[in-house]
């Protein structure tokens, strides 16, 4: 997920502008946290959540995990996303 963030950061210059060079400076001026950098922090938060409060079954995760983890990542991405409206 860092890796994620990262390209997100790196590319943010670049999303409305169709830039096919691989030749240019990683941080730059330009460079800005987007929303989509938001939305993985939020699913990064309900995961470790998630994981805290149920165990996997011999079959993995079962539905009131996966539930859990819906509502959980709808709860973090509305908290974060508050907290950076311009994202």
């Amino acid at each position: 997920m860092l890796g994620a963030i990262i390209g997100d950061i790196v590319g943010s210059r670049f999303e409305f502008n169709n830039h096919k060079s691989k030749d240019f400076e990683l941080f730059a001026e330009g460079c800005f946290a987007t929303d989509d950098s938001m939305m993985i922090l939020a699913v990064a938060k309900a995961i470790m959540e998630a994981a805290k409060s149920k165990e996997p079954t011999a079959c993995g995760y079962d539905h009131n995990y996966h539930a859990l983890l819906s509502d959980l990542t709808v709860k973090y991405m509305q908290k974060i996303g508050r907290k950076y409206p311009n994202c």
